[in-house]
């Protein structure tokens, strides 16, 4: 067996890189933002909705000039679009689509989606489409490119057998059994797929899906004792 992964050691130099983290104020994102600017990229930028949160990440962040907080709710698309605007490079070398809500009551998005479906795969795959000239350009037109796209997903996704689309502008509160968390799940599926079609679309990026594993993040502190008892059997890392 190999040595474990050390991200300060294993993590290539990223030097003229320009990096994008949807949902940096905290968790995942936020690690993911501390840990690559360590690395030389030219620029990061993340989104979130705390101003607030986002300063105290710029701030812990080695080369923090070189950061930009992109405010966006991305259960609204109207948000989506005006962040979209603030991006100021002309390329764009990595998209971290990390941001989402977990098992949360039925609720719609501004824009009529149910609010899980709505905001971890609409709102993600809204912003990334905005921006996919960008990072077509990076591939096609910057000498080694190396142009990713990374999905945040989770296991849970085969909680469900299929997204039901003549559904998802609907609350979905007649899932009575595990509902929120089947929702949950339907979205996470959507990120697979989507990261898949992507892939299969575009094959000068490389698009891949990825299970975190259980993580204690704020979220997931937040959660009752069932909950965390179900997160527990390690299903639901990116719900």
């Amino acid at each position: 067996m190999g040595l474990p992964y050390n991200p300060d050691t294993d993590v290539p130099d990223l030097s003229g890189k320009v990096i994008l983290i949807t949902g940096g104020t905290s968790g995942i994102g936020k690690a993911a933002i501390l840990e690559l600017a360590k690395h030389n990229p030219a620029h990061i930028y993340f989104t979130g909705r705390n101003e607030k949160s986002a300063k105290e990440v710029i701030s812990q962040s080695a080369n923090s000039s070189n950061i930009t907080f992109l405010a966006c709710k991305l259960d609204n698309l109207a948000s989506i679009r005006e962040a979209a605007t603030k991006f100021q490079h002309s390329r764009l070398d990595i998209f971290i689509a990390n941001a989402g809500v977990s098992a949360i009551p039925p609720a719609l998005t501004k824009d009529g989606y149910e609010v899980q479906f709505g905001t971890n795969h609409v709102g993600n795959a809204a912003l990334l489409l905005l921006l996919l000239p960008i990072m077509l350009r990076t591939a096609n037109e910057v000498p080694g490119a190396d142009v990713r796209f990374v999905a945040i997903t989770s296991l849970g996704y085969a909680m469900v057998n299929g997204i039901d689309f003549d559904a998802v502008r609907f609350k979905q509160d007649n899932m009575l059994l595990m509902g929120r968390w089947r929702r949950c799940a339907q979205s996470k599926l959507a990120n697979v797929l989507f990261a898949r079609e992507l892939g299969k679309r575009y094959s000068q990026i490389t698009s891949v899906a990825v299970h975190p594993d259980v993580v204690g993040t704020e979220a997931v502190a937040n959660f009752g004792t069932f909950d965390k008892m179900l997160r527990s059997l390690r299903l639901h890392g990116g719900c």
